[in-house]
């Protein structure tokens, strides 16, 4: 058999969607998986034609993995068949006789076996221990079952984030990765994790046995493989992308060297041969690594999701984001047929030429992005010149080189500039765009939007259609939540009307852009990974006497969801703190309610009610709370007064609640990935356990933290489910609102924050509504204050915020009383406690 460079023996066309995962049954019989909810196994006919033989039809959902089960005699699995996991968050398992004597196509819609436990779609499964299954999700845990039973053994729990893959090793543990950026090993019986293996920059997405046992190979988001041993020692790096790896694989070839298929978002598939071997020398693990460069690209010009060796060693199968599974061989002998090669070769010249074209049209330095000369936006080394004007600032920068548009934001953390993602261009304002074509239909506008999943979606919309219809049928097609309606929408408003970029708000070059893709960024984003720095407090000379030293105070320019009204004509106003002005102030010129010296007009107060625009409190200083959480219960362990050293946390194994706290960083700070992630109802009550048992002084950032769980699509319910228990709900506003200490005002300022943040969602906002006698009730107290004080600014504004909100669903509702009241507390913020124009 002749074995020289990979060349395309046979295309199985018959999926609709992206076929997202293949593995082999045997030589001639291969099983992929597609978005279009179907599972298809192929088999090899005369010459070398391959046909669907059975299509599986048991998933609701885009199947994501599938994988080949051996026989087990002692369960329902007797001639071995396939598993598979999908977004349904359910697992089949297949019974299939691969010596069944009808040859003909046919559909099975009953799986043999139907595995339920997870509460998020399952990206990952791998068979074990002659009638074991691993299984792993979205929901942050993997899980392993007995088919024979069809029950779930054992949970590993443990990750922050989704786990992406999993692997038993041959000494008897079980390793799962993360896009937690770890690695864990754990004991299958007693679910315990025995190591976290850490040193990945991103997202983790692949493992994979090396052969002969010599250790086991990683993938991730960055660009690189490892190669580990199994006590976790990094045996060897290298880059093999520059962009996600989606796919890997391993297999021993007939010289014994390993070869290593990767595969990922650049369209390409790259082969390498390592030759890994025990030997004595200088290695602590006696195993010597020689890496020989890609000995193959195979341009594919497609995502490549999925790659699998033959057990031939001659062939590899692909499967990629075109619908298409295709096999690749080094024998001479397998080749598709001219005609069929000719068509393929036309595909990929012509998607050559349009991404040529699409490179030299951005990196023409003559071209506008969206109507900005690039050549005009400052270089990465002229911006890290100055600090950024607030935390989150972004501005898009140009590479001196190529011409690139990237984007960097300013962390007020680690005061730097941090890259957020590259910007690849957005259809110009400055002319028509030509129509384009997705899913079969042409359009002026069709947008890449990748929800974290790294599945690029195409929105396609016209000119003249209504943004909200075609966000609406764009969720229902994508089967996404409703939450994401106004920020798909607002995405279609800004991208297909006249913005500019690399402008800020006060006009000048290099601010903030108006141009933000909510799930990607960009026109086309590459997620960074949730990045951690030293933190920074805003302190004062208050000690706290739990914590000791500075405490805890949250940042004060919080930043709104709303746009930055445009500043007013008195430059002492522009960067005015006066939360009353901030929030109401309009942004357009024509209809502005300030006078020439920038202060509130008095006689026409009420055009800044009702406003359907709501205020949001989202942004947060995740690592400054998470330090103030850790020392505060720091301080409560090591107190020898048992009234304090019973406030801290539990820390045991059985139930850690200082983890389940901290697991919540990283979930909340990655708002990308928010339509994956979920968080838990135990760990909402936990929070607010925690605030009510927790003196006042040292509460702070626990309530900071729960204002900021508020604005997660998946915890409103479990707010609302803690607040319906007795008299959950007034109980915690009135203990933390009702305090004339201004020492504590802070913590007034987090709880009515929360209640704006509850705003966010359908069922927060009826919520509120139900609650609103309650929660007047408890604003009247805030505003109200000592004896003539002044109300705190922050606070004012804050409650101001909160008025908003109600007016907004109350115009929206048609509530013309409730709006009036409304409208007069507004105005009692403004004149009664030292909040208007003095400010």
């Amino acid at each position: 058999m002749d074995e020289g460079d990979y060349h395309l023996y046979a295309q199985l066309t018959g999926h609709e969607q992206d076929v997202r995962s293949v593995c082999v049954l045997q030589d001639d019989t291969i099983v992929t998986s597609s978005r279009d909810r179907t599972v298809k196994l192929w088999r090899k006919g005369s010459g070398n034609e391959w046909k669907v033989w059975r299509n599986l039809l048991g998933h609701s959902h885009f199947v994501s993995i599938v994988i080949p089960v051996p026989s087990c005699p002692s369960t329902h699995i007797t001639h071995g068949g396939v598993a598979s996991g999908g977004n349904d968050n359910i697992i089949n398992v297949w019974n299939i006789d691969l010596n069944d004597p009808v040859t003909e196509s046919k559909e099975l819609t009953d799986a043999t076996l139907i595995l339920t436990g997870h509460s998020g779609p399952i990206v990952t499964l791998h068979f074990y221990d002659s009638t074991k299954l691993i299984s792993g999700s979205w929901d942050h845990t993997a899980k392993i079952w007995n088919l024979a039973t069809g029950q779930c053994e054992t949970t590993l729990s443990g990750h922050a984030q989704a786990v992406w893959s999993v692997l038993p090793l041959p000494n008897n543990t079980v390793l799962t990765a993360s896009a937690d950026k770890t690695i864990k090993m754990w004991n299958p019986v007693s679910g315990i994790c025995s190591a976290t293996f850490s040193g990945h920059t991103d997202v983790v997405r692949n493992l994979a046995l090396v052969p002969n046992n010599l250790g086991f190979a990683s993938s991730c988001h960055d660009g690189s493989i490892r190669i580990w041993s199994f006590t976790g020692q990094c045996l060897k790096e290298f880059y093999a992308h520059n962009t996600f790896i989606f796919a890997l694989a391993l297999q021993q070839d007939h010289n014994n060297n390993v070869r290593m298929a990767t595969g990922g978002e650049d369209g390409l598939v790259k082969v390498w041969t390592q030759k890994i071997n025990k030997e004595n020398n200088n290695n602590k693990q006696g195993v010597n690594i020689e890496l020989e460069g890609a000995e193959q690209l195979i341009l594919l010009h497609n995502t490549v999701w999925d790659v699998a060796f033959l057990n031939n060693s001659s062939d590899l199968v692909t499967a990629t984001s075109d619908g298409v599974a295709r096999i690749w061989s080094r024998d001479s002998n397998k080749r598709i047929s001219d005609t069929e090669l000719q068509k393929y070769n036309d595909q990929i010249a012509a998607t050559l030429k349009q991404s040529e074209a699409a490179a030299t049209a951005n990196n023409n330095s003559s071209s506008a992005l969206s109507g900005i000369n690039t050549q005009k936006l400052p270089t990465i080394e002229e911006l890290r010149t100055r600090a950024g004007r607030r935390d989150e600032e972004t501005v898009m920068v140009r590479e001196p080189v190529t011409g690139a548009v990237a984007a960097y934001t300013w962390k007020q953390s680690s005061h730097s500039w941090e890259y957020s993602g590259s910007v690849t261009g957005a259809v110009t304002s400055q002319q028509a765009p030509a129509k384009s074509l997705a899913q079969g239909k042409e359009y002026d506008y069709i947008f890449n939007v990748d929800l974290g999943d790294g599945n690029e979606r195409k929105l396609g919309y016209n000119r003249g259609e209504n943004p909200y219809v075609v966000a609406q049928n764009f969720l229902n097609l994508e089967e996404l939540p409703q939450g994401y309606l106004d920020q798909v929408a607002n995405f279609i408003i800004q991208n297909s009307a006249d913005v500019v970029i690399g402008q800020s708000n006060n006009g000048g070059s290099g601010g903030s852009s108006n141009y933000v893709d909510p799930y990607t960024g960009a026109n086309r984003y590459v997620p960074k990974p949730v990045t951690s720095g030293n933190s920074n407090f805003n302190t004062n000379s208050n000690s706290d006497p739990f914590t000791g030293g500075n405490r805890y105070v949250p940042p004060s320019n919080t930043n709104f969801s709303t746009p930055t009204p445009t500043p007013t004509s008195n430059p002492s106003n522009s960067n005015s703190n006066s939360g009353f002005k901030y929030i109401t102030g309009p942004t357009n010129s024509t209809n502005s309610n300030t006078n020439s010296n920038g202060k509130a007009n008095n006689n026409n107060k009420l055009k800044t009610i009702p406003n359907k625009q709501m205020v949001f409190y989202e942004a947060g200083n995740y690592d400054a709370i998470l330090t103030a959480i850790n020392k505060t219960n720091a301080t409560f362990t090591t107190s020898s007064d048992p009234n304090i050293s019973k406030l801290a946390l539990s820390s045991v194994k059985s139930n850690n609640e200082l983890q389940s706290i901290q697991s919540l960083f990283p979930i909340l700070s990655n708002k990308s990935m928010y339509h994956a992630t979920t968080v838990s109802r135990d760990q909402i009550f936990l929070l607010f356990k925690t605030a009510s048992t927790w003196p006042e002084s040292s509460r702070l950032p626990i309530l900071d933290l729960i204002r900021l769980t508020a604005i997660h699509p998946s915890c409103t319910n479990h707010f609302i489910s803690y607040f319906k228990i007795k008299d959950n709900f007034s109980t915690f506003l009135k203990s933390n609102c009702e305090s004339h200490n201004s020492s504590l005002n802070n913590n007034k300022i987090m709880v009515i924050r929360l209640l704006c943040n509850l705003f966010k969602f359908e069922e927060g906002r009826k919520f509120c509504c139900e609650k609103e006698e309650v929660i007047i009730e408890v604003c009247g107290e805030v505003v109200g204050g000592g004896e003539g004080e002044k109300l705190n600014e922050l606070l004012g504004s804050s409650v101001m915020s909160l008025m908003v909100n109600f007016a907004a669903e109350y115009s929206e509702r048609q509530f013309g009383r409730r709006l009036e009241a409304m409208s007069v507390i507004g105005e009692g913020l403004a004149e009664g406690k030292g909040m208007g124009e003095e400010e």
